[in-house]
């Protein structure tokens, strides 16, 4: 038992966790950058696209 973290179930928990938190930081990343996106926006330049 205390040789837990050394198995291979806990690392593949410890990867998915991994994975979940760093998609989780690019999911808000992403928010604020469309965010900015939105408060820097010219309209001006807008009507062209």
């Amino acid at each position: 038992m205390s040789k837990d973290y050394e198995s291979s179930v806990w690392a593949q928990h410890h990867a998915d966790l991994s994975g979940g938190i760093a998609h989780f930081f690019g999911d808000i990343l992403q928010a604020f950058e469309c965010l900015v996106a939105i408060e820097f926006d010219a309209p001006w330049e807008r009507h062209g696209s």
